[in-house]
């Protein structure tokens, strides 16, 4: 993976990010997230280096709500600091 320098930050951010906004959904409805298989994604994101995850602003309130059951539910403790 390859990185670049964050702003002023003393943090580098991995070229490629992870878009939230359409993580798997377990049917028709895109709200029912399929938490097994955004954690499947997430976790090859993030072992292959990605550090950036992209809540885009029309998205914003399903995607953090998504990602915070992702997180609290399946991750295992570590990969909340790597992103």
């Amino acid at each position: 993976m390859k990185y670049r320098k964050f702003g002023r930050l003393d943090w580098k951010v991995s070229a490629l990010g992870f878009g939230l906004a359409r993580l798997p959904a377990r049917g028709n409805d895109p709200a029912d997230i399929d938490v097994a298989a955004s954690v499947a994604l997430l976790r090859l994101a993030v072992a292959s280096g990605v550090n950036y995850l992209d809540v885009g602003w029309p998205f914003a309130v399903k995607s953090h709500e998504r990602l915070s059951r992702v997180l609290r539910e399946a991750l295992p403790n570590g990969y909340r600091d790597k992103i």
